[in-house]
C-alpha cells in the first residue's frame, strides 16, 4: 500500500551536527567532531519520536518498538461545564495516574481528544498541554486520538457529531484543518509522536449512499482524503506517525491490496472487540461459551488473517484499540490469551480504558483498568493481568 522507503528523519541531530561543524576553524575540526557526536547521542536519548520501516515500527537508533498501552478516554471526550471543561478538575486525572501507567510496562498512552472542547476552552487545551508534560518527563509516548466532536452540557454530552458530518468534515477539509492545527501545537513535543485519522469509521456503503456514489468510488474519495491528511501532517513534521483505518470494518487487507497508500511513516490500525464480535465470529462466541481453549486458538487465526498478514504484505499495522464488556466470561483468561498473541507477533495493541468505573458496571458496561482506592488510583483485576502481559513484551 505504501512504498516501505522510509527516510529516518532526524533534522535536530542534523542540525546540531551541520552548526557544529560549520562555525568551527579547521584546527579544531576534531574537537568538533568530538562534541557533535556527544550533542548527536544526546538528542538522540531525548527524541521519543518513531518512524517506519517495512512492517516495523522503529525508534531513532533503529530498534523495533511495539506499541502496547491503553487509552485515557473518559475526561478527555467528557470534561462538563461543571468542571469548567477542565479535565484536571477531576479528582482522577493526576500525576498519579500516570505514575502508575508507567509502572505497568506501557511505552506509549492513547489519549482522546474532543475538537468542540479544543475549540471551545482554553481549559481543555491547558489541560492538554499538562498532560503532555507529565507523559514527558515519565518518557511515555503519546498517539493524539481525533475521534469526535462532542458539545459537553453541564455534565452530559447535548450533542455528538453524525456519520454524515464526519464524512463531510473529510471531504471539505476540517479534518485535514484541525490535525494540521494539533500538528503544529505540539511539534515540539517530541512525545507526541502521531495522529490518529479518523477512527470513527463509516462503512463504504453509508459514505456511498449519502455521497451518490458506488462503494468504490466511495473508497477512493476515502482514500485521497486521507493521502491529504497525511501530507499536511508530515508538511509541519515529516516524523509525526499517521495512523490510518480502513474505511470498513474487518477489511483490512482487502482495503491495502485494492489501491496502496505510499506516504511515509504511516501505520495501519485497527479497532476490534470480542464483545462486538460475538455475533459474527467464531473466536468471540467461544470466550462467550467458556471455551477459552478454543477461543485462544480461534482468535490467533483470526488476526493472522486479518491484521498480522499486513506484516507479510510489507505494512506495519496495531491493534489501536480493543476493550470488552463486563459480560465477559473468564475476561482475565481472554486477557491474557489476546496481549499472548500479540506480543508473540510483535504487534503494538491498545485497551479500551484507562479509566475508573462509571456507574455501577465497568465503564457503562466495559471493562476498565483502574478504580479508586480512597483517594489514590489502583489497577482493577483486570488492569493488573493487562500489566503483567504488558511487561513480558521485549521490544
Amino acid at each position: 500500500m505504501f512504498s516501505m522507503t522510509r527516510r529516518k528523519k532526524v533534522t535536530l541531530n542534523i542540525a546540531i551536527g551541520v552548526v557544529l561543524i560549520s562555525i568551527l576553524s579547521s584546527a579544531a575540526s576534531a574537537q568538533a567532531v568530538v562534541q557533535g557526536t556527544a550533542l548527536l547521542a544526546t538528542a538522540k536519548l531525548n527524541n521519543l519520536r518513531l518512524h517506519t520501516s517495512g512492517p516495523w515500527i522503529k525508534d531513532v537508533q533503529g530498534n523495533t518498538v511495539t506499541l502496547r498501552g491503553a487509552e485515557d478516554y473518559l475526561r478527555w471526550e467528557y470534561a462538563d461545564a461543571s468542571h469548567n471543561f477542565d479535565p484536571l478538575r477531576y479528582s482522577d486525572i493526576s500525576p498519579q495516574k500516570y505514575d502508575l501507567y508507567r509502572q505497568s510496562g506501557a511505552n506509549f498512552i492513547r489519549v482522546h481528544m474532543n475538537k468542540w472542547l479544543w475549540d471551545s476552552s482554553p481549559n481543555y487545551v491547558k489541560a492538554y498541554d499538562t498532560l503532555i508534560e507529565w507523559t514527558s518527563q515519565r518518557g511515555i509516548r503519546v498517539v493524539i486520538n481525533f475521534e469526535s466532536y462532542t458539545i459537553i452540557g453541564a455534565q452530559w454530552p447535548v450533542y455528538d457529531w453524525t456519520q454524515e458530518q464526519v464524512i463531510d468534515y473529510l471531504v471539505n477539509g476540517t479534518t485535514q484543518t484541525f490535525l494540521t492545527q494539533l500538528a503544529n501545537h505540539f511539534k515540539n513535543k517530541d512525545n507526541v509522536i502521531g495522529f490518529e485519522i479518523m477512527p470513527d469509521r463509516i462503512a463504504d456503503t453509508f459514505w456511498a449512499s449519502y455521497r451518490g456514489e458506488t462503494p468504490q468510488q466511495a473508497r477512493a474519495e476515502y482514500r485521497q482524503a486521507v493521502i491529504s491528511i497525511i501530507r499536511a501532517i508530515h508538511a509541519v513534521d515529516p516524523t509525526f506517525l499517521a495512523f490510518i483505518y480502513p474505511i470498513c470494518y474487518v477489511c483490512l487487507i482487502s482495503f491495502i491490496q485494492e489501491s496502496p497508500i505510499t506516504e511515509p511513516n504511516t501505520v495501519w490500525a485497527a479497532i476490534q472487540s470480542v464483545s462486538w464480535d460475538k455475533c459474527c465470529y467464531d473466536y468471540a462466541k467461544a470466550y462467550y461459551n467458556g471455551s477459552t481453549s478454543l477461543g485462544y486458538s480461534l482468535m490467533a487465526s483470526f488476526y493472522q488473517q486479518n491484521l498480522f498478514y499486513a506484516t507479510e504484505l510489507g505494512y506495519p499495522v496495531i491493534l489501536l484499540e480493543t476493550e470488552a464488556k463486563t459480560d465477559l466470561p473468564s475476561a482475565d483468561q481472554y486477557v491474557a490469551d489476546l496481549f499472548t498473541i500479540f506480543r508473540q507477533n510483535q504487534i503494538g495493541i491498545c485497551w479500551w480504558p484507562y479509566d475508573i468505573p462509571q456507574g455501577t458496571s465497568g465503564l457503562w458496561g466495559w471493562i476498565n483498568l483502574l478504580q479508586l482506592s480512597g483517594t489514590r488510583l489502583k489497577l482493577t483485576p483486570i488492569g493488573r493481568v493487562w500489566a503483567k502481559h504488558l511487561q513480558l513484551f521485549s521490544t
